[in-house]
C-alpha cells in the first residue's frame, strides 16, 4: 500500500517538476540509511544487553532465594550485591543513552536536509508558477505530494526494514528451536547384562586444547563394584561422563557389549542410575522426588516405601503429616526442607528406584552423610547393590574397602588399577 501511494505521489511530481522529484528523493535517502543503521545498532545493543541480562535475573535470585540467606546475612552482602545489581542495570542504561544521543544528532540532520528539500521544492514550484509555467493550484498539489512521497517512502522503507529486523530475531529463534536433541537409538528391551570397554579414550572439552582425560583403556564387567579414587580435577567425574554417553570422545571409542556406545544409548541409559555430585533440589513432594528416578516404568507405591526403608528415611517419612506427599522446599504452604543428608539419602533412593538398572553411578554419595549413616551405608553396600555394577566415586577412603576394584585417576589417566590390598601392597 506504501508502495503505491508513493509510486504515485512521484509521478505527479515527475510530471510538474522533474527536478523537484529528484531533490526530494535524494534528501530522503539519508533517513532510510539512518533508520536501517539504527535498526542494526540497536539489535546488536539487544545482543549485549542479554548477557547483563542473565546477570541481573542471577543477582535478583542471590537476593531473594533461601539458599543463599545464610551466607549473605552472615556476611552482610546485600549491599554489596545490590550495588553490582545497581552497576549492571546503570551499564546497561548508560549503553542505551550513548546509543539515543548519538542517533539523536543524526536524526536532526537528516530531518533538516528533509525539510531543506521541501523548502527547495515549493521556492521551484513559486518560480515557475510567478514565471507562467505553472498554475497557482500547483502550490498545494506539490506541497502534498511532496509530503505524500516523503512519508510513504519512508513508510515502505520502514516496513520492509522491520520485517528484516524481526528476521534476525526470528533466526535467533528458529537456530535455538531447531537445536538437536541427541539421538537416542538401539534396543532397550532386552534384559542383557552390560560390559562396557575404553579403548584409548580420550577427551578435551570444546574449546580447550587440554585433555582432561588421555588415553584410557579398561573394562568394566557387569557385577564389578568399582572405586573411582583420585585428587580433585583428575578426570573421575568426565570418566563416569563419558560413560553414561552425556558426552562424546574426543579420541578413542567406548564400547557397550561390543558395539559402539553412540549404538546402545538407549539400551544403556535404561541400564543406568545416577548420584550426581550436584544434584538438584525439586521443589515437589517426597515421592516425585523419587519416582523421577524412573519415569518410563510403571511402579508399585509400595516401591516407594522399600527404597525409603533402605536409606533409613522412612521411619522420618511416616511422622510427616502428609508423609510422601509432604512438599520440599519452600513454593508451597506447610512445604518443609530436608537436611543435606537427608537430601543426600533421598537422592540415593531415587537410584535405587530404577530396579531394573544395570549400573548404579554414585558420585561422593556419603558426602552430606553423618560417620553413622555413612557407615550404615557401607556395611549394607552388598544388600543395597545386589548384583548391579556399581561405579563409586569418593574422596573417603572407607569406600575403597567394600568394592571390589579401584581405579586411580592422575592428571587424566588411570595411573593403577587394582583390589584394595594389592594397591597398598603397590605403595
Amino acid at each position: 500500500k506504501s508502495a503505491v501511494s508513493f509510486g504515485t505521489a512521484l509521478l505527479i511530481l515527475i510530471s510538474l517538476n522533474w527536478k523537484i522529484a529528484c531533490i526530494v528523493f535524494a534528501a530522503t535517502v539519508p533517513t532510510l540509511w539512518l533508520s536501517r543503521y539504527q535498526t542494526e545498532e540497536e539489535y546488536k545493543l539487544n545482543q549485549w544487553n542479554s548477557f547483563e541480562g542473565q546477570m541481573q535475573r542471577y543477582l535478583a535470585l542471590v537476593l531473594t532465594k533461601r539458599k543463599y540467606v545464610k551466607e549473605m546475612r552472615f556476611y552482610q552482602l546485600y549491599d554489596y550485591v545490590e550495588q553490582k545489581y545497581d552497576q549492571s542495570v546503570n551499564k546497561v542504561y548508560g549503553e542505551q543513552i550513548k546509543l539515543t544521543r548519538r542517533f539523536l544528532l543524526l536524526s536532526v540532520l537528516t530531518n533538516l536536509l528533509v525539510y531543506g528539500s521541501v523548502a527547495c521544492a515549493l521556492a521551484m514550484i513559486c518560480v515557475d508558477i510567478f514565471s507562467g509555467k505553472s498554475e497557482i493550484g500547483s502550490f498545494m498539489l506539490v506541497y502534498s505530494s511532496v509530503n505524500n512521497m516523503r512519508n510513504y517512502m519512508r513508510q515502505t522503507y520502514q516496513n520492509i526494514n522491520r520485517v528484516g529486523s524481526d528476521g534476525r530475531y526470528l533466526e535467533d529463534y528458529e537456530e535455538i528451536m531447531n537445536y538437536q536433541e541427541e539421538k537416542i537409538c538401539g534396543s532397550s528391551d532386552n534384559d542383557e547384562d552390560v560390559e562396557i570397554t575404553f579403548e584409548h579414550v580420550s577427551f578435551r572439552y570444546p574449546g580447550s586444547d587440554r585433555e582432561v582425560l588421555h588415553d584410557v583403556n579398561l573394562t568394566i564387567r557387569q557385577g564389578e563394584k568399582i572405586a573411582i579414587v583420585g585428587e580433585n580435577g583428575s578426570g573421575k567425574s568426565t570418566f563416569v561422563a563419558l560413560l553414561m554417553g552425556l558426552y562424546e570422545p574426543t579420541e578413542g571409542r567406548i564400547l557397550v557389549n561390543g558395539k559402539d556406545l553412540n549404538e546402545q544409548l538407549s539400551f544403556l541409559r535404561d541400564r543406568v542410575s545416577c548420584t550426581t555430585q550436584d544434584f538438584l533440589h525439586y521443589q515437589g513432594t517426597i515421592n516425585e522426588n523419587i519416582e523421577i528416578g524412573d519415569l518410563r516404568h510403571s511402579h508399585a507405591e509400595s516401591d516407594i516405601q522399600n527404597v525409603l526403608q533402605k536409606v533409613h528415611l522412612q521411619d522420618y517419612v511416616d511422622a510427616l503429616e502428609k508423609q510422601g506427599n509432604t512438599y520440599l522446599g519452600n513454593l508451597y504452604e506447610g512445604s518443609i526442607d530436608l537436611s543435606g543428608g537427608q537430601w543426600q539419602k533421598l537422592v540415593i533412593a531415587r537410584n535405587l528406584y530404577k530396579d531394573q538398572a544395570k549400573i548404579m553411578v554414585l558420585d561422593e554419595p556419603t558426602a552430606a552423610l553423618d560417620p553413622v549413616s555413612e557407615s550404615e551405608l557401607y556395611s549394607e553396600f552388598a544388600n543395597l547393590t545386589a548384583d548391579k555394577t556399581v561405579l563409586l566415586i569418593s574422596h573417603r577412603l572407607g569406600a575403597a574397602k567394600v568394592v571390589d576394584r579401584i581405579l586411580v585417576f592422575d592428571d587424566g589417566s588411570v595411573v593403577d588399577d587394582g583390589t584394595h590390598s594389592s594397591l597398598l601392597g603397590r605403595d
